[in-house]
């Protein structure tokens, strides 16, 4: 499982590096970081700035 949430993680990278100001691609950053345990990256990738 973890496996595949590390790909996750590696896709909405991806994605916030070509559009940075995606709020979905940020939302399930944090949200797979929350399942994996990792609730510091979970909030930092959550937290963007307006």
């Amino acid at each position: 499982m973890t496996e595949r949430y590390e790909l996750a993680i590696a896709h909405f990278q991806k994605t916030l590096e070509l559009q940075s100001d995606f709020p979905n691609a940020h939302y399930s950053l944090g949200l797979t970081y929350y399942l994996m345990g990792n609730y510091r990256e979970a909030r930092k990738a959550t937290s963007m700035p307006i």
